[in-house]
């Protein structure tokens, strides 16, 4: 995926979470369900907002760290972020590929392994994610998550 099309991917998914904010989330789970919205659009329904409502004595988002470390066979993940392989010979450590801090979840299949380098660049920055559906492989289980928690 190119820089341009992920770019316009982060702006979709920005753009839709300003006009939903005051919108009922079942609303937008029904088009969810209905197939009418977009990957970007759809990432939405996880945004810790939605769980930020909940009045619970429970916990509602899930751990932030991940607990084992990165496997010795993998290597820092730049191409597939920036395009070309690090050059670090330096340590692993785990991030979350979609962001944490807007609902990505703490789980192998949002996993990216970079260097401490490359880790600090990518940040929080959704602009850099490929929107693609392997990449999201964890969103429905995530979207029922929410839905289970906000009891519809």
């Amino acid at each position: 995926m190119d820089i341009r099309s992920r770019v316009d991917s982060a702006e979709s998914y920005f753009r839709f979470l300003n006009t939903v904010r005051y919108r009922l989330w079942s609303d937008i789970y029904i088009e969810y369900v209905g197939g009418s919205l977009t990957l970007p659009e759809s990432a939405v329904l996880v945004h810790p907002m939605w769980r930020d409502q909940l009045i619970s004595e429970t916990p509602c988002r899930r751990q932030r760290s991940f607990q084992n470390p990165p496997p010795a066979y993998e290597s820092c993940a730049a191409s597939t972020i920036w395009g070309y392989a690090c050059p670090s010979a330096t340590s692993l450590q785990t991030d979350h590929r979609f962001p944490w801090a807007l609902g990505g979840p703490t789980s192998p299949g949002n996993a990216v392994y970079l260097c401490r380098d490359h880790n600090q660049m990518k940040g929080h920055d959704v602009h850099l994610i490929a929107w693609t559906v392997d990449n999201f492989a964890w969103l429905h289980d995530e979207v029922e998550e929410v839905r289970r928690l906000l009891r519809l």
